[in-house]
Formats: structure tokens, C-alpha cells, sequence
């Protein structure tokens, strides 16, 4: 099965680190400073139930600051192999595993995921690779399993890897590290660099000498076919006093000879290496399969999606909820406003009314006293020879005058409408049209008479 493609490490802002093997169950939080894990919290973990999502939850707030989910998958179905290639590349070496994959794996390629590791050492020139393969079927319930706890794992790894690379050795020697469910990590160091892995499992308490003596003489016999062992090793036996009290009297009569024993690391430093290797990773998925981890990230899409919808759904219904509150209190206001005004309706306009009929009653008098007031300058201005037989007078100030003057007297009608041009009534001059005449009538004086017209306005011109 073909790893993913080789991609940037992505910075990260945070990694967990979930162990969920019977006798450790612990979660492990580190912040990241200067492109390396600090320890900030040690969890244990109940064995069953939901994991804190505030740590480990993929959300909005994962994707603005990424967070790295590894878990440790427990030693089952696990296989591990190791290669000597004559390349450092990561895309070359990849390239070249696939090519060796039939050969190094115990079960069809189609049905298994796999990971690799540079291991430090060298010889001839050739980079040692550890190369993990696990069964798909395997990986797939293991994941199920973090599911259901609430834990998306963004890489599944084996602590061994970390346990070996943790090893300092300095000359032939052979190793032992104790694990799970009487299960052994054994490695041969020879020649500068490390020359084989084995995983020894199935050793039952009865019979576990016999056994531990049949498997690692199976793979001596195959060093010395290969050409890699030449002597006896140096046995080395890494573990806790508990699993050295238990296993050394046992490896000492298997080997026949004296086993130097070295504690193990501690499980938050194995922790941290894991953690410092996973983030410095070029491919981020590690033994979880490429179509799963795609379905993760497009399930973080989605509920980002969603989660952004169902925001915006709020706040568009909390803006709702505001505004139809608004508009009920501007409803009620104007309910108010408007019963205000109906109670003050009928006294406004009754006051409105009365003020009209002040006013025409004020117009009244003004055109009344107007009226007066031409009538009194028409009359004091008017020559005894003219007479004025009918005139008019609207809107208080213009006057229509109609008269007769005796024919010798007609200068009169143009000494009359002249002064009264320039007269003045309540301080404003009178304006006066052109006087018309019209021929001249016989009268019962005998002298012929002249009936004349003009109109005046009091007050200036009219408008």
C-alpha cells in the first residue's frame, strides 16, 4: 500500500501523544517552543469514556492553530523489518521499500499499511531503515476504538521505534526490550550500525525459555547465513527493575552467559522523542491509511462548515430577535404617540378655528377703517366742481371712482387725480390709473358735462 507523498512539515501549535495499552493508559500534552515538545501536562486515562475535547477535539479552534494527535498503537498483528538502502533520500527510499515490500511483508501489500524510519548508524555506505507494517484490518479497529473516545488520530505509531533509536550502543551487541503481552523487541548491532529487528512473541510463562531459545536461534542462524554475525554478541537486556527481576534469570540461561541490564526511557520522555520525531515528519499519517486520513480532514471541513452556518443561523436570529424587539417598542411608542395626539385633537383644531375666525374678524376691522380712510381722503381732496356719483371698494384699499365735472371745469379731473397721487394714507402713498373722459354731455344747466373714471389704490400698487 503506497504511503502518502512526501509534503512540508506543517508547523503545529500543540501535540497529544495517547497511550492505550493496558498498563500505561496516559495522555500526554505538549506545547511547542522553538520547533520542539514541552512537556505541559501527564493525563491518565480512564479505561473507558470520552477524552477531554478541550485538549484533544478537532474544531475551529485546531484549525486556526493546528494540534497534533498521536497515538501508540498496542503490539499485536505488528511487523517490523529493517533495510539497508543505498540512499538518504526520503522520496528515493520510499520509492525503494515499495519496490521490496512483497518480500518484506508477511501478508498481501493490498491488505496492510506501512511506515518507515531512518535508524542512526551506518555501513558500507547504506542507510538502515526500520520499516513498520501492520495489518489494515488492525489499524482500522484501532481507530475505531479512538473514535469512540473522541480522539482523531493524525498519526498511529509504535514507541519501539523511539525505545531502539533511545539506545547508545558501542560495540557487537544484542538487545532486548521488553513490551506488552510477553512480546520482545530483539536488535543486533554489529558493524556500526543495526543489522536486524525481530519481534519475539506468543511466550507463555510455561515454556518461555524454550520458546525465547528457538526464535533467537532462528535468527542468529539467519546473521550468520547473511554474514553479519561473526561472534558472539554482548546481550543487553532494557526494562524496568520489575520486568529485569523477571526476564534476566531466564535470558541468562537461554544465552549461558552474563546479561547487562539498563532501564528502559521513561514513558514521558519516550513520549516527547515520539513527539519531537512526529512533528519534524515529512509525512504527517505515520500507519494511518491515506483514505482515512483524508476522510478526517474532510470531516473537520464539514463541521467547520457547519459550525459556521450554525453561527451565523445565530446571530442572523439574535439580530432578528433584536429588531422585532425594536420594532415593538417603536410600535408601542407610536401606539402612544398617536392616542396622545387623539386626545389633543379635537382642542387643536377647535383652536385652530377659533384663531381663523379671529383673524377674518381682525381683516374685518383693518378693511373696515381702510375703507373709512379713503373715503375720508377721497372726499378732503375732491374740488367742489366735481361730483362723484358711484364708487367701489374691495379688499379695504382700491377704490374704482366714477364722477361728472362741468365742461369748463375739466382741468379739475387732472388736478384731482394728481393730488391725490401724492397723497398719503396710514403712511403709504396712494397709486392711481390715468383718468379716463369720456365726450362731453349736455346737461339741464345747459353747460355739457364730462363723466370721468379712474381707480385708486390706498396703501401702493395692488398686487
Amino acid at each position: 500500500m503506497a504511503q502518502p507523498k512526501k509534503t512540508t512539515p506543517q508547523r503545529w501549535q500543540s501535540a497529544n501523544l495517547l497511550d492505550l495499552r493496558p498498563n500505561s493508559r496516559r495522555l500526554w500534552h505538549f506545547g511547542i517552543e522553538k520547533q520542539k515538545p514541552v512537556l505541559q501536562t501527564e493525563t491518565l486515562v480512564a479505561e473507558l469514556g470520552l477524552l477531554s475535547n478541550g485538549t484533544v477535539g478537532k474544531d475551529w479552534r485546531a484549525a486556526i492553530q493546528p494540534r497534533l494527535n498521536v497515538a501508540w498503537l498496542p503490539l499485536g498483528r505488528v511487523y517490523l523489518r529493517l533495510l539497508h538502502l543505498p540512499s538518504n533520500d526520503t522520496t528515493e527510499l520510499q520509492s525503494m521499500i515499495e519496490l521490496q515490500l512483497e518480500k518484506l511483508s508477511p501478508i498481501p501489500v493490498s491488505q496492510v499499511v506501512w511506515s518507515y524510519q531512518i535508524l542512526p548508524g551506518s555501513a558500507n555506505n547504506l542507510t538502515t531503515i526500520a520499516v513498520t507494517i501492520v495489518p489494515r484490518s488492525t489499524v482500522d479497529e484501532f481507530l475505531g476504538q479512538l473514535e469512540k473516545r473522541g480522539y482523531i488520530a493524525d498519526r498511529i505509531e509504535v514507541p519501539l521505534i523511539d525505545q531502539l533509536m533511545g539506545l547508545e550502543p558501542r560495540e557487537d551487541s544484542a538487545w532486548l526490550i521488553p513490551a506488552e503481552n510477553n512480546t520482545f523487541l530483539v536488535a543486533w548491532w554489529t558493524g556500526g550500525t543495526w543489522q536486524q529487528l525481530a519481534l519475539l512473541t506468543s511466550l507463555s510463562l510455561e515454556d518461555r525459555a524454550a520458546q525465547l531459545t528457538a526464535q533467537l536461534g532462528q535468527v542468529q542462524w539467519a546473521g550468520e547465513l547473511e554474514g553479519w554475525l561473526t561472534s558472539e554478541p554482548k546481550w543487553n537486556l532494557v526494562g524496568t527493575p520489575e520486568t529485569i527481576a523477571e526476564w534476566e534469570p531466564v535470558l541468562q540461561a537461554v544465552i549461558g552467559g552474563p546479561v547487562d541490564v539498563q532501564p528502559p526511557l521513561a514513558p514521558a520522555e519516550l513520549a516527547r522523542r515520539n513527539a519531537d520525531r512526529a512533528l519534524k515528519s515529512a509525512t504527517v499519517e505515520g500507519l494511518v491509511p491515506a483514505d482515512k486520513a483524508l476522510a478526517y480532514k474532510q470531516q473537520l471541513t464539514n463541521r467547520l462548515w457547519i459550525g459556521a452556518l450554525g453561527a451565523a443561523v445565530g446571530v442572523y436570529c439574535i439580530g432578528a430577535a433584536l429588531y422585532m424587539g425594536w420594532l415593538g417598542i417603536m410600535k408601542f411608542q407610536q401606539g402612544r404617540i398617536e392616542t396622545e395626539v387623539a386626545s389633543v385633537r379635537p382642542g387643536y383644531t377647535n383652536t385652530v378655528q377659533m384663531r381663523q375666525r379671529v383673524l377674518i374678524l381682525e381683516d374685518q376691522s383693518t378693511l373696515k377703517f381702510a375703507a373709512l380712510d379713503s373715503w375720508k381722503t377721497t372726499a378732503e381732496l375732491l374740488p367742489p366742481e366735481m361730483q362723484i356719483v358711484s364708487m367701489t371698494l374691495s379688499r379695504g384699499k382700491k377704490m374704482a371712482l366714477f364722477g361728472t365735472v362741468p365742461q369748463t371745469d375739466s382741468s379739475k379731473i387732472s388736478d384731482f387725480n394728481e393730488a391725490l397721487s401724492k397723497a398719503v394714507v396710514n403712511g403709504k402713498p396712494v397709486a392711481v390709473t390715468p383718468p379716463i373722459q369720456q365726450a362731453p354731455r349736455p346737461s339741464a344747466s345747459g353747460i355739457p358735462t364730462i363723466s370721468w373714471s379712474f381707480e385708486a389704490v390706498f396703501g401702493g400698487k395692488d398686487e
